[in-house]
């Protein structure tokens, strides 16, 4: 029996030792709790902005319509309908964007792209100092960015407005009038 019992805890050592190495394979790729993930969400703040963003939507699609119809001149009853029409889209866009609904989404798309360790860890980054000014700084960064991206795009736009012109009248250069077809040659598809 005293021969046996050293076999034993090898045995029982081997067998700790592999439990625990694949218990942490399954600690790996396990999601995140939805506690976890609203701590996180806690500490980056995406609802503060989703609110910011909310709150410069009015202007934002104001904004469009005037560069949507620039050449226009609108009366004073096309201008209230077209106020109206934009107070009723902010609206429904804050309805549809609010936190309320969009919370239970990103913890979703936060489970279903990170496992808990990976957020575990991103919360010891975000609780830093560093964290910190990433996620006070963001909301400028992605200002600027955005500003960037518009001036990029507002001078992209007459080169794509050419494109887009000359694609057309090259397609209507390409039609064949229903006379040009009686009169074209046949291809031979043998």
């Amino acid at each position: 029996m005293n021969e046996k019992a050293p076999f034993d805890k090898r045995v029982g050592l081997l067998l700790l030792l592999l439990t625990s190495v694949c218990s942490q394979f399954v600690i790996a790729d396990t999601p995140p709790s939805d506690a976890l993930v609203k701590e996180l969400l806690t500490v980056t703040q995406p609802q503060k902005l989703l609110d910011q963003v909310m709150a410069q939507m009015d202007g934002v699609m104001q904004n469009s319509m005037l560069q949507a119809m620039p050449d226009q001149k609108l009366t004073p009853e096309q201008d209230s309908i077209m106020a109206e029409m934009r107070s009723k889209m902010v609206a429904l866009i804050r309805e549809s964007m609010s936190w309320k609904i969009m919370e239970p989404l990103y913890i979703d798309i936060y489970q279903k792209s990170f496992t808990q360790q990976e957020v575990e860890g991103i919360l010891v980054f975000y609780r830093s100092d560093a964290g910190q000014a990433v996620i006070a700084k963001m909301p400028q960064v992605m200002q600027g960015t955005t500003q960037l991206t518009q001036t990029v795009l507002s001078t992209m736009m007459p080169k794509i407005q050419l494109l887009v012109r000359q694609s057309v009248e090259k397609l209507k250069a390409s039609r064949v009038s229903p006379s040009d077809a009686r009169t074209a040659v046949p291809i031979d598809e043998s």
